[in-house]
C-alpha cells in the first residue's frame, strides 16, 4: 500500500531487445503515441479480441515479462483515488496518465506469468484460451511501448488507446470461461484450478478496469466539470447510498426476469433498512414511488464505492431469489400467490462494513449442490427439463447439461458483467414492464459500437460467481445460508471507510497442472 495517495508511477525497467511482429517499437514520442492509438483500432477477430498468436512463438518468450513480472503491482484504495482525483491540475492529470501507463504492464505480465506457469502447454494451446493470452500480450506490448505522456495532447492518444484495449477485451470473459471449462470436461484441468485460475483472472481485470475507468473518468471530468453538488470523483462515488443501490437493482432484476418469465406476477422485493444511528427500521417496497418515502422515514447509509459493482452482485442476487421464488410458487401445492414469495432484503452499517442481506423462499439450494455455488465449474447431472427459460441465467443453470453450457458461452461473443450491460440489453427488448433505472456512474453507459444482442442473458452459470469475484475485490464478503425446503440467505459484506487495498495478486495460488 502507497504511503500517500500521490499515484507516482512506478521505474520502467529497461526495455528488452526482443522485438514482436505484435508490436514494433515506437520510434520517436509523438508519432509513437499516435501509432499506438492508431494500431489498437486493427487486427481484431470477430469475437472482438485479437487473433491468437502463435503460442510456440509467444507462449516462452519470458524475458519480455521478467522485468515487470518480478515488480509489485502498486495497490490502490477507494479512499486514494478520491484524494488523488480532487482539485486536477494539468499536472495531476498526467501523473495519473503515467501511472496507468506503468501500472498496466506490470499487472498483464503477472496474468501472462500465470498463463506460462500455472497452465500446462495443451491448456494454452486451446484456441479461446490462447485468443485471451493473445489479446493480454498484444495489450501488455501496447502499454509496454507507449512514450512518456509529457502533454495533454498524449493524454488524448493515450485515453483512446485506453478505450480501445477496453472494449477490445469485452469476450475476455466469455473465452476464458470457454477454455478452462473445455480443458476441465477434457481432464486437463481439475476443477479447483480452473476456479483459482478463472478468479484471479477476472478479480485481476476488475482492478485493471477500474484504474483505466478512473482515469478516463477524471480526464472527463476535467475537461467537462461535473455540477459542484455531485459525490462522483472519477467512477468512485464519495456517498453511495446503499438503499438507492438495491431499488436500481431491483428494478433492472425485476425488468430482466419479467421478459423471461412474461405470463407469470413477479414477487415483489421488499427493503428494511436498519438506520447506523438510531437502529430503526423502515420497510418499504422497491418500486420508484416508494423511494421518496423511504427517505423520509429512515437516512441511507452513505459510504465511497464503486456503485456499479455493488449494483452488479445486487442484481445478480435479485435475479436468483427471483427465479427460483417463481419456480417454488409454480411447484407449490398450496394455494398461493406471488406476494407469498417476497424478497427481503435488509441493509445494516457497522463502523466498518455495511451488510446487505437478500432473503428468498424459494425453496433453498440442494445439499449436494451448495458447495458448488461460487464455483465456475458447476455439477452435469441434473436434470435439464427443470431450467428456466434459455434466455435468462440463474443459479439453476446446474441444471444443463455441460454441452449446453459450452454452446451457450461460445454463442455469446460478449460479457463485460455489469450493470450497464444488462440495462442496455433489458432496453434493446421488448419489455412489458416499464424502463428501470437509468446507470448509476459515469462508468455505466454500455461501450460505444456494441451490438445490441452483444450480451445475450443466457444461461451461463457465470453470475454467482461472478459476483463473489467482485465482492472479494475490495477485500469484501459474499456467503449463503441455506434452509432447506424453505430458502435462502445470501450475506454481502463490503468495506465501508474505503481504506481497504484491492484484492489483487501477484500469483495464482492454486497450480492448474
Amino acid at each position: 500500500m502507497p504511503a500517500s495517495p500521490e499515484l507516482n508511477p512506478s521505474p520502467t525497467p529497461e526495455r528488452s531487445p526482443i522485438k514482436s511482429s505484435c508490436s514494433p517499437p515506437f520510434q520517436g514520442k509523438r508519432q509513437g503515441a499516435a501509432a499506438a492509438a492508431a494500431k489498437s483500432k486493427g487486427g481484431s477477430s470477430s469475437r472482438g479480441g485479437p487473433e491468437p498468436l502463435d503460442p510456440q512463438r509467444h507462449f516462452y518468450a519470458s524475458r519480455i515479462l521478467e522485468s515487470y513480472a518480478t515488480q509489485q503491482p502498486t495497490r490502490v484504495t477507494l479512499r486514494q483515488l478520491v484524494t488523488f482525483g480532487r482539485q486536477l491540475s494539468d499536472d495531476r492529470l498526467l501523473k495519473s496518465a503515467n501511472y496507468l501507463r506503468t501500472e498496466l504492464p506490470i499487472r498483464l505480465a503477472h496474468r501472462l506469468r500465470d498463463f506460462q506457469t500455472h497452465l500446462p502447454f495443451i491448456a494454452v494451446a486451446n484456441p479461446h484460451l490462447s485468443a485471451v493470452y493473445s489479446a493480454y500480450w498484444s495489450s501488455f506490448l501496447q502499454f509496454r511501448d507507449f512514450p512518456v505522456i509529457q502533454n495533454m495532447d498524449d493524454n488524448r492518444i493515450f485515453c483512446d488507446l485506453v478505450r480501445s484495449q477496453l472494449d477490445s477485451h469485452r469476450s475476455v470473459i466469455p473465452r476464458l470461461a470457454l477454455g478452462l471449462l473445455e480443458c476441465y470436461h477434457g481432464g486437463v484441468l481439475t476443477a479447483p484450478a480452473v476456479d483459482a485460475f478463472m478468479s484471479e483472472m477476472l478479480r485481476s481485470r476488475i482492478g485493471r478496469r477500474v484504474l483505466a475507468q478512473q482515469h478516463l473518468s477524471l480526464t472527463d471530468s476535467y475537461y467537462s466539470p461535473a455540477p459542484p453538488d455531485s459525490a462522483f470523483i472519477g467512477i468512485v462515488n464519495t456517498r453511495t447510498r446503499a438503499m438507492e443501490c438495491v431499488h436500481r437493482a431491483a428494478d433492472v432484476a425485476t425488468a430482466l426476469v419479467q421478459q423471461a418469465f412474461p405470463n407469470m406476477p413477479i414477487p415483489p422485493i421488499r427493503l428494511t433498512s436498519l438506520s447506523p444511528s438510531s437502529l430503526s427500521a423502515s420497510t418499504t417496497p422497491t418500486s420508484p414511488s416508494s423511494k421518496s418515502k423511504s427517505s423520509s422515514k429512515v437516512k441511507d447509509i452513505e459510504f465511497p464505492y464503486i456503485p456499479d459493482h455493488l449494483e452488479y452482485i445486487l442484481l445478480e442476487l435479485f435475479k436468483n431469489a427471483l427465479v427460483a421464488s417463481i419456480q417454488e410458487q409454480q411447484s407449490s401445492v398450496h394455494a398461493t400467490t406471488h406476494e407469498d414469495f417476497a424478497i427481503d432484503v435488509t441493509v445494516c452499517a457497522g463502523a466498518d462494513h455495511v451488510v446487505f442481506r437478500v432473503s428468498d423462499r424459494g425453496g433453498g439450494v440442494p445439499s449436494n449442490i451448495l458447495p458448488s455455488l461460487f464455483s465456475f465449474v458447476r455439477p452435469t447431472n441434473q436434470p435439464a427439463a427443470t431450467a428456466p427459460p434459455a434466455a435468462y441465467e440463474t443459479s439453476a443453470s446446474f441444471t444443463i447439461s455441460a454441452a449446453d453450457r459450452l454452446q451457450r458461452l461460445a454463442a455469446t461473443p460478449y460479457l463485460t458483467a455489469t450493470v450497464a450491460e444488462q440495462h442496455h440489453h433489458q432496453l434493446s427488448t421488448p419489455s412489458p414492464v416499464p424502463p428501470p433505472s437509468q446507470p448509476s456512474s459515469p462508468s455505466a453507459a454500455p461501450a460505444s459500437g456494441a451490438p445490441p444482442n452483444s450480451m445475450p442473458l443466457r444461461h451461463l452459470g457465470l453470475g454467482a460467481p461472478l459476483a463473489k469475484v467482485y465482492a472479494d475485490y475490495w477485500a469484501g464478503s459474499l456467503e449463503v445460508v441455506v434452509l432447506d425446503g424453505h430458502g435462502t440467505d445470501a450475506y454481502l459484506r463490503v468495506p465501508r471507510r474505503g481504506t481497504v487495498v484491492e484484492n489483487v495478486q501477484t500469483a495464482i495460488s492454486v497450480d492448474a497442472k
